[in-house]
């Protein structure tokens, strides 16, 4: 299992650090927790103020986690209207099997019916985390071949 401690070294200060907004109607302490585990920094934030948009999205993921499968959904959907390349993994507590492929369907990378098994959400959010920094490298490093080239 990978652990995102690892690449901590590879920051150049604090502010890098890779933050996980969590928001919704039935955030537990324990997954705040296990993010600040992980050596990550946790965002916690209201379901209201995720649909209002009250927050900021720029995080390197979001995991919704609510109630009820619908108002998941909903999130979900304002969140990749607005910003549709956000990695969002999404946590029910009333979810149906068919509700979880929808979700997956609408665009979120993955989908967990509470309770949640939190190594297998450790895992999920750092396979996440390293897809976003790799991806950001390589287009760092592209972007600097494309200037050196002009």
């Amino acid at each position: 299992m990978k652990n995102f401690k690892k690449y901590e070294n590879t920051y150049t200060n604090s502010l890098e650090k890779p933050e996980i907004l969590v928001g919704g109607d039935a955030v537990s302490d324990e997954i705040i927790n296990q993010i600040k585990n992980m050596g990550m920094t946790p965002i916690k934030s209201s379901a209201a103020n995720i649909v209002s948009f009250s927050i900021d999205l720029s995080s390197n993921c979001i995991v919704l986690d609510y109630k009820n499968a619908s108002d998941a959904i909903v999130s979900l959907l304002k969140i990749l209207r607005l910003k549709p390349y956000t990695k969002i993994i999404v946590a029910a507590e009333i979810l149906s099997l068919s509700e979880a492929m929808e979700i997956i369907d609408l665009g979120a990378v993955d989908c967990f019916i509470k309770p949640i098994d939190y190594k297998e959400l450790e895992w999920r959010i750092s396979e996440v985390i390293s897809e976003n920094f790799f991806t950001n490298i390589d287009l760092k490093s592209h972007e600097t071949t494309d200037h050196m080239s002009v």
